[in-house]
């Protein structure tokens, strides 16, 4: 019984020095003496243990491929070798970054997820983290059911189940019958796909018996459960198979429809100027044609499918004149229409 009490508490404390040795860096090693004082002061032996198990619990994390380097001063210790890191500091900031700004995470939920990333640092990265990262909690407006919905929608999509809810469609905390789309109305959808846009997330999936997809909010939904009814296959979807049919997926879908409203989508010619390149290829990817203008290398062409409406629209005239809609005549003439409209917004007397 006293060996195997000995061997388990060998575990223990082989566990924690491991524990420890990940929290070091170049800049805060360890070494023996400070590892004894760590393992005392945590309860983890009732007494100290000698220096030579903790040589022997270094030499086994080693032995398992972890690369501990020794700092110039021996007497400054070991420490975790970088490359061992999961994470680079470039990497954590970019992901704090953006749960810090995520619109669908309530203030406390980008809180706690910012700092569960910072913990995944070195000590010196998450000190610089800290001060690198700019959290403003007036940017994180997500209601604080909308974590519970997440994982409901999660679990629908993982199981193949319909989920049903409300549409809040006021987007006011507390909704009330009057502040619900069609006045409470319960939708039932069977959801295939659950992707961020428009610093939102969506569910795409087929509404009742309707077999065209259909998107909503995540900021929106309220009382959303997950059904036994299982879903409509994603095969059966008229959509899909129109997709499939056309040699596209879903991610040239969600190009196609910009501000994620339902509707045809079509061929669109664009004249732009060469600094638009990256938002080109941001917003439809790298697989579209660009070709320089011959009689002017300050722009290029390209054509792209989209949903032709207000949102797509909106997003033309958001680069100032930089972006051309060159055909076809239908959507030129829709254009048109759409700056008149807000012309007329500021032509007319404030009431």
């Amino acid at each position: 019984m006293a060996e195997q009490n000995a061997k388990y508490l060998n575990k223990c404390r082989l566990l924690r020095v491991f524990e420890y040795m990940q929290n070091t860096d170049e800049q805060h090693p360890l070494n023996i003496t400070q590892i004894i004082a760590k393992l005392l002061e945590d309860g983890v032996c009732d007494r100290e243990p000698d220096r030579k198990s903790i040589m022997r619990d270094l030499q086994t994390i080693e032995a398992c491929g972890y690369k501990l380097e020794t700092c110039e001063n021996h007497n400054d210790g070991k420490y975790l070798n970088y490359e061992n890191k999961p994470f680079g500091c470039y990497q954590l900031k970019m992901l704090a970054d953006a749960v810090a700004s995520a619109r669908f995470l309530t203030a406390e939920d980008a809180k706690k997820l910012v700092n569960k990333i910072f913990q995944l640092g070195t000590p010196s990265d998450r000190k610089f983290l800290k001060e690198a990262v700019i959290c403003d909690a007036s940017l994180n407006v997500a209601l604080s059911k909308t974590k519970y919905n997440f994982d409901k929608i999660m679990e629908a999509i993982r199981d193949k189940k319909q989920i049903s809810f409300q549409y809040n469609y006021k987007f006011v905390p507390n909704p009330q019958q009057k502040d619900l789309s069609y006045e409470g109305r319960e939708y039932f959808v069977s959801p295939y796909y659950f992707v961020p846009m428009n610093d939102d997330y969506y569910v795409i999936g087929c509404t009742g018996e309707y077999k065209n997809f259909s998107h909503y909010r995540l900021s929106r939904m309220v009382n959303v459960r997950v059904q036994g009814k299982a879903a409509m296959k994603l095969t059966d979807s008229t959509d899909y198979k129109m997709l499939t049919d056309s040699g596209k997926n879903i991610c040239d879908y969600l190009r196609e429809h910009i501000n994620m409203r339902y509707g045809a989508t079509q061929r669109v010619s664009l004249h732009c100027r060469q600094k638009c390149r990256l938002d080109i290829l941001a917003r439809f990817g790298n697989r579209i044609n660009m070709y320089d203008c011959p009689d002017d290398k300050a722009y290029f062409s390209t054509s792209v499918d989209v949903q032709s409406d207000e949102g797509f629209l909106g997003w033309v005239a958001g680069f100032d004149g930089d972006v051309i809609i060159t055909g076809p005549d239908n959507v030129r003439a829709a254009y048109r229409e759409y700056l008149q409209k807000q012309l007329e917004l500021y032509n007319s007397e404030a009431k």
